[in-house]
């Protein structure tokens, strides 16, 4: 395989290149290590490549997932936020309406209270002024009654 030769011709630049004295490092040719390492590239067997192709698609899908993820969870949290507002508004609507109905229950009360001491006060008006009508038609028929004798006698 071309790689492995490649990879021997780069380890064997390195043993032959020239000790730099004083130092454990070396001089190597640049240029011919450059050409080496274009050689490996090109000859990575194309496995390699989809390897790395499929690794970075991995990451792309990775990333966008999570993406996707805390898009779902962030409207998750809208909704129940929104449900609880809701909830929340559906039980101060319940309050409120329950309020409202005691009140207008007793306002009906005090209004039928109110209606009954008005009917009962006007009855008894009316008795009043019906009885005085009579008594005045009493004291005007007699009257009459009087004058009629008198007229006979």
């Amino acid at each position: 395989m071309i790689v492995y030769e490649r990879l021997a011709s780069i380890e064997k630049l390195l043993e032959e290149a020239r000790k730099l004295p004083l130092s454990s490092k070396v001089m190597i040719d640049s240029d011919e290590l450059g050409i080496l390492i274009k050689e490996i590239k090109v000859s990575l067997p194309e496995e390699l490549k989809q390897a790395r192709w499929i690794s970075e698609e991995r990451k792309k899908i990775i990333t966008e997932a999570q993406v996707a993820a805390d898009d779902i969870i962030t409207e998750a949290q809208d909704k129940v936020d929104e449900h609880e507002l809701v909830r929340m508004a559906r039980q101060k609507a319940e309050g409120i309406m329950a309020r409202a109905n005691q009140e207008s229950a007793a306002i009906l009360e005090e209004a039928r209270t109110t209606a009954a001491t008005i009917r009962s006060a006007a009855l008894e008006y009316t008795e009043g002024l019906l009885g005085q009508v009579q008594k005045h038609l009493e004291d005007f028929t007699d009257t009459i009654i009087e004058n009629r004798r008198e007229l006979k006698q």
